[in-house]
């Protein structure tokens, strides 16, 4: 089995499927270029592309108190909140250059490192919360673990 984990948001218009990807869902949108990554290298049944709805810091937003709590701010739950209920999954935060969940995130937290907060705050929600949460994270999750548990 061989799978992929790149963020969606960035990729060039290059990039397999990016110049295709249809009018929809951001999910619509995603799974496009997930097939096309997939086709271009000949659609082999162990391959499983997945990118990231829209990029990694978007999960952090399964919850809302875990990395105001990280942070040391948790008066700024309240604007994690909001920003999570704009949309119906966190994997659906907007990808506009000035809204990304890494740069809401910066502007609620400054001094917001991606790695060691990033990593603190994941590990506080929880795999099974960001599961919940983001579904397209989950289905992939899914389909590895499918794959796992057949061999």
């Amino acid at each position: 089995m061989v799978t992929t984990m790149l963020d969606y948001y960035g990729l060039p218009t290059d990039f397999p499927g990016m110049n295709t990807r249809p009018n929809g869902t951001p999910r619509q949108r995603v799974e496009h270029v997930e097939r096309a990554i997939r086709d271009y290298f000949g659609s082999p049944v162990n391959f499983v592309p997945f990118l990231a709805l829209h990029e990694y810091e978007a999960w952090l937003f399964a919850s809302a108190d875990a990395l105001p709590g990280v942070m040391n701010d948790p008066a700024r739950q309240a604007d994690i909140e909001v920003i999570r209920h704009s949309v119906s999954t966190p994997e659906e935060i907007n990808d506009d250059p000035e809204w990304t969940p890494s740069r809401r995130i910066l502007k609620l937290f400054p001094s917001y490192q991606k790695v060691a907060h990033g990593t603190i705050a994941a590990g506080r929600i929880g795999l099974e919360r960001i599961r919940a949460e983001c579904p397209h994270f989950n289905d992939w999750l899914t389909v590895l673990e499918d794959v796992a548990s057949s061999g």
